[in-house]
């Protein structure tokens, strides 16, 4: 039986889902009608309550839809209709663009916000096209950010291609990723983690050729971009800025679960990092984006004190199929459709391309710029032959150990469903919603050797109740954390920082709306896998400590049971469990990477300008040469600040002396 839907034939099969994923992504759309979502609802519920057959992915998928949906039907009464004030800046998706602008930045998100804002101080006219909307309103909410923005419509899903040595427990070993389409991209809806990395990172950096790359010369960028919600002092003046667009703080609540933290530290020995200076060893709170219990994004940060600005233009619906080169391989403007009509518009100075570590590759392959046999054989022309571009995929592969605490340690299911947290909140920004439904300290630790201040591994403690792991399945779920609405939970991670392998990203067709083919290529190289079952037995070394065991309860067994052949507590059976429950965090980077002429793999210079070509330039997580020590929303941020002074010095602007 089919059903066909405008633009969309929905299959019912009675044995498989497909109709379900097929249908939700045309009813997610904004496009849809509503006699069309009449249609899908309806035959929705029929095929499920009246088939015979209840299909438990399909009926999964409609019960999480409805949650989501529930949750931020909530969180928007309580903001918009109480207190405007903190509703995001709706930026106009009315009518297109066309004509010319000197500088046209591609992508509005965590850099491309920043730079479009940066570059509008000046007298020149800029563009910035998003193919995502504005930001929700629940957006502000912290704690929103994994159950409602992760799998909103602020978001868009990327799945991986079939891991070799990972994501066993994953559906079709794929990893999933959730990226931000919406103004402000990742720092929209992420977890607001704002840690800078370590010192080393950037030093290597400019040991890898990229002058003015290292930690003395990015430190004052990190300092012009923050501002931190804590007392002024010497030690932290040093290292700290403090009038700078994005407002970062820390967790507050939560004192039995902090007081055990600082216990545990002392108890080991282990250094209590309270400065945030070049190295980041040790434990240390999490600093968050975030301000008076309200998300600090780049579309608050950045743009909207700049949207009044009359040489500012902003665009949001509007997804750029690709750059237009002349002659002389000079970049002369885009191509973008809005509304489902193609435009054009022409930049006389230069495109900044900021569309993020997997989209900046991509977009960049299909306007001719990449590896030229891949291209030759997708049937695009070759504009300049690098065969970098895509390559060198970074990122940070992590998990999560469940361990089951006493109540009142951390957030419980009944925290989430209780009326009170969302009147504190409504009243006072404060309480349960003002925090992060994430990371409250890390542990950034160096067990593989060379420089001991340099981590290549963080083991944060982590704030969410006892619910499944997304993209692991029901059975894996099951054996790691049991029911998961009974129980109290706090979640450790193991997160490697300075993985060895490396992936890539390439073009399944010639057609933008094929999504990018990405391969992990997860513990390709064995030394990572090593590393991380280390990490699991520093982690049980912490948790272990008498500090750790106040707040615990007994440990149910949690074994893995696809992995207990080769013994409990072997070094073989945790490499079993690694490669079962790894997935991705979405610090995808490194796809562009910047790098002096002598290296082959390279796609920008050092200024971040494209090799090959002209008037064009790279503005995102793709130009860093590896991932750094840490979540990467705090780097991308310094990296939009210093482009855009890179940027005006170029074209002959003031730039701000800095420190």
């Amino acid at each position: 039986m089919k059903m066909s839907v405008k633009n969309i034939n929905c299959k019912i099969s009675m044995v498989h889902s497909q109709y379900f994923e097929k249908c939700y992504t045309y009813f997610n759309s904004r496009n849809i009608s509503l006699r069309d979502r009449i249609i899908i609802r309806v035959l929705q519920y029929k095929f499920i309550f009246h088939s015979g057959f209840i299909s438990r992915k399909s009926t999964f998928y409609l019960i999480r839809n409805l949650l989501v949906k529930l949750a931020t039907s909530i969180l928007r009464i309580l903001l918009v209709s109480t207190l405007i004030r903190d509703v995001p800046y709706s930026f106009p998706s009315s009518s297109p663009v066309t004509g010319s602008f000197d500088f046209i930045v591609v992508g509005g998100g965590t850099a491309g916000s920043a730079v479009a804002a940066r570059l509008s101080e000046t007298e020149a006219t800029v563009l910035l096209l998003e193919a995502g909307g504005s930001a929700p309103p629940e957006s502000v909410v912290p704690f929103a950010w994994a159950p409602v923005l992760a799998l909103g419509q602020a978001s868009v899903t990327v799945a991986s291609e079939p891991e070799d040595n990972a994501a066993l427990s994953s559906p079709g070993r794929k990893n999933i990723a959730y990226f931000g389409r919406v103004i402000g991209g990742a720092s929209t809806v992420n977890g607001m983690a704002f840690v800078r990395g370590s010192g080393y990172d950037f030093d290597s950096w400019k040991d890898l050729g990229n002058e003015g790359w290292d930690y003395r010369s990015v430190l004052p960028y990190f300092k012009k971009l923050e501002n931190y919600q804590a007392e002024r002092t010497p030690s932290l003046e040093k290292y700290r800025g403090f009038a700078g667009p994005v407002s970062v703080s820390q967790v507050q609540r939560w004192g039995k679960l902090r007081s055990a933290i600082k216990a545990a530290a002392a108890e080991l020995g282990v250094a209590f990092n309270t400065v945030g200076g070049k190295s980041n060893i040790g434990i240390s709170w999490a600093d968050l984006a975030v301000k008076n219990g309200v998300r600090s994004s780049a579309s608050e940060s950045y743009l909207r004190p700049a949207a009044t600005r009359s040489n500012l233009r902003v665009l949001t619906r509007a997804t750029v199929t690709r750059i237009i080169f002349d002659e002389q391989k000079k970049a002369r403007g885009v191509e973008y459709t809005f509304n489902g009509q193609t435009h054009r518009v022409v930049a006389t100075k230069e495109v900044v391309l900021s569309a993020g570590a997997l989209f900046t590759p991509q977009l960049l392959m299909l306007s001719g710029v990449g590896p030229p046999q891949m291209l030759t054989e997708r049937g695009i022309e070759v504009v300049s032959a690098l065969p970098g571009v895509g390559q060198n995929l970074d990122n940070h592969p992590g998990f999560v150990m469940h361990w089951r605490v006493k109540p009142g340690v951390t957030i419980s299911i009944k925290d989430i469903f209780n009326p009170k947290t969302y009147i504190e909140y409504n009243s006072k920004r404060s309480g349960v919603l003002s925090g992060p439904f994430g990371t409250i300290a890390h542990n950034f630790v160096n067990l593989g050797g060379g420089n001991p201040d340099w981590p290549d591994l963080n083991l944060p403690w982590t704030l969410r109740p006892s619910v499944p792991t997304p993209n692991i399945d029901k059975k894996t779920n099951v054996q790691l954390i049991g029911l998961p609405v009974l129980h109290d939970t706090l979640t450790t991670r193991v997160v490697l920082m300075r993985p060895r392998s490396r992936g890539l990203v390439s073009l399944r067709s010639a057609d933008v709306a094929d999504p990018p083919l990405i391969r992990n290529n997860f513990f390709q190289d064995p030394y990572d896998l090593k590393l991380m079952v280390k990490g699991i037995r520093e982690t049980f070394r912490v948790m272990n400590t008498s500090a750790m065991r106040e707040i615990l309860l007994p440990q149910p067994d949690t074994s893995l049971k696809a992995c207990l052949r080769y013994g409990r507590d072997t070094d073989g059976y945790w490499e079993c469990f690694v490669r079962h429950v790894v997935g991705q965090d979405a610090h995808h980077c490194c796809t562009a990477k910047m790098s002096p002429p002598t290296d082959p793999m390279g796609v920008v210079s050092p200024r971040l300008l494209v090799r090959g070509v002209s008037g064009l330039r790279v503005v995102d997580a793709s130009v860093m040469p590896h991932v750094v020590s840490a979540n990467t929303m705090a780097s991308t941020y310094m990296v939009a600040e210093k482009a855009s002074d890179m940027i005006k010095q170029d074209w002959g602007y003031p730039v701000q002396q800095l420190y």
